[in-house]
C-alpha cells in the first residue's frame, strides 16, 4: 500500500524531497529542483529584442532592439523574458499547461519572478538615468470562457499572482476580455497569426486601466501577435503603457 501511495504521488508531481521536473533526485533549491534540472533552466542572459523579445544568434550580446521594431513597433514597449522556449523549460510548460501538472506551478511562477527582476536589472543598468518606467497593476492574459472550461484554469492569472502580491501591484484578472474564440495559432505564418487575434480582447472596464502603465503576464510569446492585440486592446483602455512579461520566446 505504502508504495503504491508513493508511486500516485510521484505521477502527481508531489513526492515528498523529489524535484519538481524530474521527481528522480533529492531537491536542491527553494523552487523545489535537484541541481542538474535547476542548470537546463538556466535563464537567458541576452541576446533578444528588448521591445519584441525575439531571440537573437548569440545568448551573450546585450538586449537591443531588433530591426523590425526599429522600423515597426508593436503596440507593448518592451518584454520581460526567462529564456526560449525550448529543453525542460519548454516541457514544464506543456505539463503545466496542458496536462494540469499543477506540481509545477511553484517554479514557473519563481521563473517569472526572475524574469521580470532580470529585466528590470538590465533596465536599469542600461538606462542613463537609471529610472524604470514602473508598472501600476498586472493584467494577466485572459482566455475565452470556454477554453477556460476545457483547461480548468487560466495559466497566464495563475502564473501573475505571485508577482503581484511581491510587487503590491493590482492584479486585475479582468482586466482584459476575450472578445471571439480565436483558433490555435500553432501552425499559422506571422502575418495569420495577426489577423486571427485581430480585435480579440477587449477592456470590458476600461477605467481600471485608463492612465495606468500595464504589465501583461502570459506564459509563451512565439511571434508576439497575440501580446500585440491584447496590448492594444489596453492602450485603446487609456493605458499609458504596456510591458509584457513572459517565462518563454519561441
Amino acid at each position: 500500500m505504502l508504495q503504491a501511495v508513493r508511486a500516485i504521488a510521484s505521477q502527481l508531481g508531489i513526492a515528498p524531497g523529489r524535484c519538481r521536473l524530474c521527481l528522480q533526485h533529492q531537491a536542491a533549491t527553494s523552487l523545489g529542483l535537484c541541481a542538474g534540472c535547476a542548470q537546463t533552466l538556466a535563464p537567458r542572459p541576452g541576446g533578444y529584442c528588448s521591445r519584441c523579445g525575439e531571440l537573437f544568434e548569440r545568448e551573450d550580446d546585450p538586449p537591443r532592439l531588433c530591426g523590425t521594431c526599429r522600423l515597426q513597433p508593436p503596440p507593448f514597449s518592451g518584454v520581460f523574458l526567462y529564456a526560449a522556449y525550448e529543453g525542460a523549460l519548454q516541457e514544464a510548460i506543456i505539463q503545466y499547461k496542458y496536462h494540469g501538472r499543477h506540481a509545477v506551478e511553484r517554479v514557473l511562477q519563481g521563473l517569472l519572478l526572475q524574469a521580470y527582476a532580470g529585466g528590470c536589472a538590465r533596465t536599469t543598468q542600461a538606462a542613463a538615468s537609471a529610472t524604470l518606467p514602473g508598472h501600476d497593476c498586472v493584467v494577466p492574459l485572459p482566455l475565452h470562457p470556454a477554453r477556460l472550461r476545457e483547461r480548468g484554469f487560466n495559466q497566464s492569472l495563475e502564473l501573475a499572482r505571485p508577482l503581484a502580491a511581491m510587487h503590491r501591484l493590482p492584479l486585475l484578472a479582468q482586466g482584459l476580455a476575450r472578445s471571439r474564440r480565436t483558433a490555435p495559432q500553432a501552425g499559422f505564418s506571422r502575418a495569420e497569426r495577426r489577423e486571427n487575434v485581430r480585435d480579440a480582447f477587449v477592456a470590458p472596464r476600461p477605467a481600471l486601466l485608463a492612465g495606468r502603465r500595464v504589465l501583461l503576464v502570459d506564459d509563451v510569446m512565439t511571434t508576439g501577435a497575440t501580446a500585440g492585440a491584447a496590448a492594444l486592446a489596453c492602450l485603446q483602455a487609456g493605458a499609458v503603457r504596456v510591458d509584457c512579461c513572459v517565462l518563454a520566446r519561441a
